[in-house]
Formats: C-alpha cells, sequence, structure tokens
C-alpha cells in the first residue's frame, strides 16, 4: 500500500502518463483501493433541527467527523422545484425555501469534505392552511348585528339581531391562488342560505359579486359547508385581506348560531396530528435512525423493517418540537417475532435527553399479525403541558427479533379521523388507525361501528340495539323513550308517512349523563310515524 498524504479539502485518485508524444500509452488497474487514513470523512450527517412548517422547508443541518464540509440541500422530487437558500435562526445557519405548490415533497441534504459526497433524504408535505378554531376567544372576529358574540366551548357563539347577522375577520393578507378553500362548521336552528364575502387589497369592500352561497341543512347539528373558490373570479389571484360570513338568512332575528372551526386551505384534507409517520415512499426512514442494536433496517411497501442484535434496540427521531397538549396517545401499528414491551422516550425543550421518567410503555403481541398498540400519554406530569423535541421508541427487548413499524402516529383523539375516539376503537376491538372500519358491521346487527359508537351501543353484540318505547299516559299524551347516552343529541321526529319527509318535533340534549330521554305528543286523532335520530352535537 502506499500512502497518499493530502489536505482534507484535495481527492486522491490514479492517472498514466507516456513522455513519448502521439504514443497512445494503455494501463490497466486492477484490485485498487483509496482508504482515508484519518478522521476527515464525513463520519455523521444530521439534521439537527427542522423548523420546516406547512409552507416552509427550513433546515438546520449537521456534519460531524470533518472540518468545514459543504452542506448543501435540494428538492429532489414534487410539485415545485424551490432553491433552498441560506439564511440563519438564532445564530444558526438554515436551508430554507418556500413554495407556492402543496403536495409532497423529497429533499436531499448533502455534505462534501473534499473526500466523498455524504447525502440524507427526507420527505415532507406542504399544505396552506389558515384555521381558527375559537378555543380561547373569538380569533379576532367581530360581529355586526349580532349580540353577545363570544367563545363558548369551542364555538363563535352569539344570536342575530336582526335578519342580517355578520361575522368578519379583518388583518388578513392571503393568497387567493394558494388558499382557494374555505369550510364554515357550524350549528343553527333551522335549515338556512350561508353566504360567505371577501375583500381584497384591490377591492377593499364587501359586495354581492365578492361572494358564495352555500345551504346548511342539518338543522340542530353541525354541519361543514365548503366554498371552492378555485375557479372563482375576484378570489384567485389575489390577496385576500377581509373576510365576512353570514352564518344565518331569511327571518332570523333573535335566533342563535354557533361557528365551530373556520378553515381556508388549498383544499388538501387537514389532520390534526401533532405527528406521523406512514414510512409510503420506499428508502425514507422520514428522520428515523437506528443507532444501537438494530441491524439491516430498510424501507419498502409502506412499512420500516428490521432485526433487534440486541436487548436495547432503538428507533430515534429528531423531531421538530410539537406540543404534548395535541397528543393524548401514542399509536404503532406494528408487527414482531417476539412479544414484549414496546416503550416511548421523549426529550423536550427544556430537557432534551431520554430518561425513564419521560417515558411510558404498552404490551406489543408477538407473531405475524399486525397490531395497533396505544400507548397512553395524557396525564404524564413529563408530557402535559411540554413541548416535545426528539422520540425514541424501544421495538422490544429480545435479541434476534424481526420487526416492521407501519405507522407511527401522535393522535390527538381519533387518528384516522373516522368519527371514533381512538380509547373505543380499542376497547371495541376495532382499529384506531383505519379509517374503514367506522362503516364495518362485525356483529352483523345492520348496524355500524360508527352509528354503534353514536348510540352508545357494542358494535360486537348483535342483541345490543337502540331501542324505544311507546305508551299512552294518563294524561292523554303519547310518550316515547329511550336510553340516552352522556354527550349525544336526541330528535324526536315526525312524518305522515313511513318515509320522508321527516319534521323535527322536539330535541333533547347534548345530554349531561346517562338516563332516560322522554317526548310527549299530543293524542289528537291524526295518523303519524315517528322515529328517534341520535347524534354528536
Amino acid at each position: 500500500a502506499l500512502p497518499v498524504s493530502l489536505p482534507g479539502v484535495r481527492r486522491a485518485g490514479m492517472f498514466v502518463s507516456s513522455g513519448l508524444t502521439g504514443t497512445l500509452a494503455t494501463a490497466s488497474f486492477e484490485s485498487v483501493s483509496l482508504e482515508q487514513i484519518g478522521a476527515a470523512a464525513v463520519s455523521s450527517l444530521r439534521i439537527a433541527d427542522d423548523f420546516s412548517t406547512g409552507e416552509t422547508f427550513e433546515f438546520a443541518p449537521v456534519a460531524e467527523g470533518t472540518d468545514e464540509p459543504w452542506v448543501s440541500a435540494s428538492i429532489e422530487s414534487g410539485p415545485d422545484a424551490p432553491d433552498l437558500a441560506r439564511s440563519y435562526r438564532d445564530r444558526s445557519e438554515v436551508l430554507w425555501a418556500s413554495t407556492p405548490a402543496g403536495g409532497n415533497y423529497r429533499a436531499r441534504i448533502a455534505a462534501d469534505d473534499g473526500n466523498a459526497l455524504t447525502s440524507i433524504e427526507t420527505s415532507h408535505h406542504v399544505f396552506h392552511h389558515t384555521r381558527y378554531e375559537f378555543d380561547g376567544g373569538t380569533d379576532g372576529w367581530t360581529g355586526v348585528n349580532v349580540a353577545g358574540l363570544t367563545s363558548e366551548s369551542g364555538s363563535l357563539v352569539g344570536s342575530a339581531t336582526t335578519n342580517d347577522p355578520q361575522v368578519t375577520r379583518g388583518g388578513l393578507a392571503l393568497s387567493g391562488t394558494l388558499h382557494d378553500h374555505v369550510i364554515v362548521r357550524l350549528r343553527a336552528a333551522s335549515a338556512t342560505p350561508v353566504q360567505l364575502y371577501w375583500a381584497t387589497t384591490a377591492n377593499p369592500g364587501f359586495a354581492a359579486g365578492r361572494s358564495m352561497v352555500a345551504t346548511y341543512s342539518d338543522a340542530g347539528f353541525y354541519q361543514a359547508l365548503t366554498f371552492d373558490l378555485s375557479a372563482t373570479p375576484g378570489w384567485a389571484g389575489e390577496t385576500i385581506t377581509n373576510l365576512r360570513i353570514d352564518p344565518l338568512n331569511g327571518s332570523v332575528a333573535g335566533q342563535d348560531f354557533a361557528i365551530d372551526f373556520v378553515e381556508i386551505s388549498d383544499g388538501q384534507v387537514w389532520t390534526n396530528h401533532a405527528a406521523a409517520w406512514r414510512f409510503d415512499d420506499d428508502g425514507d426512514f422520514d428522520g428515523w435512525e437506528t443507532p444501537k442494536d438494530i441491524t439491516g433496517a430498510y424501507v419498502l411497501a409502506g412499512s420500516l423493517s428490521g432485526e433487534t442484535s440486541g436487548g436495547d434496540p432503538i428507533l430515534r427521531n429528531n423531531v421538530a418540537a410539537f406540543e404534548a397538549g395535541d397528543a393524548a396517545n401514542l399509536l404503532v401499528r406494528i408487527r414482531s417475532d417476539a412479544a414484549g414491551a414496546l416503550q416511548v422516550f421523549w426529550g423536550t425543550t427544556t430537557n432534551s435527553g431520554f430518561a425513564a421518567a419521560r417515558s411510558a410503555s404498552a404490551p406489543m403481541p408477538g407473531g405475524s399479525a399486525w397490531n395497533t398498540v396505544p400507548i397512553p400519554l395524557a396525564g404524564n406530569p413529563e408530557w402535559d403541558g411540554r413541548s416535545i423535541r426528539g422520540i425514541r421508541i424501544d421495538p422490544g427487548q429480545v435479541a434476534g427479533s424481526g420487526f416492521s413499524v407501519d405507522t407511527i402516529c401522535f393522535s390527538s383523539g381519533d387518528a384516522d379521523a373516522d368519527g371514533m375516539p381512538d380509547d373505543f376503537e380499542q376497547a371495541a376491538g376495532l382499529d384506531a388507525l383505519d379509517g374503514a372500519d367506522a362503516l364495518q358491521d362485525p356483529d352483523g346487527d345492520g348496524v355500524s361501528n360508527l352509528a354503534e359508537f353514536i348510540a352508545g351501543t357494542d358494535p360486537a353484540d348483535a342483541s345490543d340495539k337502540p331501542r324505544s318505547t311507546i305508551a299512552r299516559t294518563p294524561g292523554d299524551l303519547l310518550r316515547i323513550e329511550t336510553p340516552g347516552i352522556a354527550g349525544r343529541v336526541y330528535q324526536l321526529q315526525e312524518s305522515g308517512s313511513p318515509g320522508p319527509p321527516w319534521q323535527v318535533v322536539e330535541t333533547s340534549g347534548p345530554l349531561g349523563a346517562d338516563g332516560t330521554v322522554s317526548f310527549d305528543r299530543p293524542i289528537d286523532g291524526t295518523t303519524g310515524f315517528f322515529r328517534i335520530v341520535i347524534r354528536m352535537p
């Protein structure tokens, strides 16, 4: 072997030369290798911090094991190809870009130390999204012809003082091209048209020419109305400065309304997960590393797989900080050869290291079947109220066990957004990460799992169904009763035939506690049909 000494920014290679001009020189090199001696090569490339948001990329990469490497970043695939520029955050250099196009992106971070090029890839989903949820106030919305506008139980509530109630939000600067959908989820006492008006920098006032109407039809219940403005003149290509929502129309003076949220987005589905990884791209570890007791790790067909090589296998991710209050539990869909405990450790912005005090665990079955393992987190004093930075998952404690992880999800309570809480799905033997099971009927009683949750019945027991009784009271009233479940709304509806149209005649709820729900109707000699509809508020 022939040692070659070069500065750390040089490259070594093989070449051949001839002293005879005009003569072709030929050389053959066999079994030649160049091995660097010392620690000039990049030994570790990682993203120390990922400040990316729904609309921007912002990475703080760190290359270890070398001096002054050239670190760069590029967008390898996605709907747009923005250039990542160098900027600074808290005196640290970051690579930053914004993008006008939403969708799935793959970014490559590379470090060149003059000897070798080392790179890692990460994936991001970009969406353009502004949401008002009214959890702690009116979020800057004000009322016109509205009395008592306030935040109550996570909704913006008020009462119309005239037939033209309005709620408005100013101080906006939203791109109508990027934000082309508005969703309003509201509740009113009766069916009504709902109007959306907007103002722009070019046209600062509200006008009928800059408006859209949607129909609210689910009287007494929350209903989400979508305004698709992507092809609407006066919205697309404009800068939106003010919004106005008329939640009630017609003879509505004195009527109440409640707005659960207003969402302004690019039309992509927004899920309220604190953090989730699904390994949808082959070869993309989504920032997860295997620093200890895991060998042969790979990502293929939607799963991260590997084999434990010791009793303390570790998966680790230096996640961007998120608030613990957004996640009640951790759900991991995993398949493991060996049973054991599935453990999660976390660091915070004030205590970045992993420790037993900042951990939780749950039993993990063994075998070839997929299992969704829930790990409760809410109520842990080291979780509640913290800003989470750094996650570690230990998939068992046995060496030589193969495993695959399909999904890792910190859930806000309904991970698959199917209308059934995670806790209910786990208790009922359903999968909290499978939204399709909401419409399934495993007990064959003709009632879906979602309907059984709303009714408070057992989705695994065909004999457990909502039941009502009807009887004549001593006061010559028709009394209709059904068992009531806390948190549900019960409507008595009447029709002149065994089918539609059904008219709402009385509503009870949301109930504060379980108990019997009773409706009394006069006996007036007419023929009628009744049904009870059970809904969530």
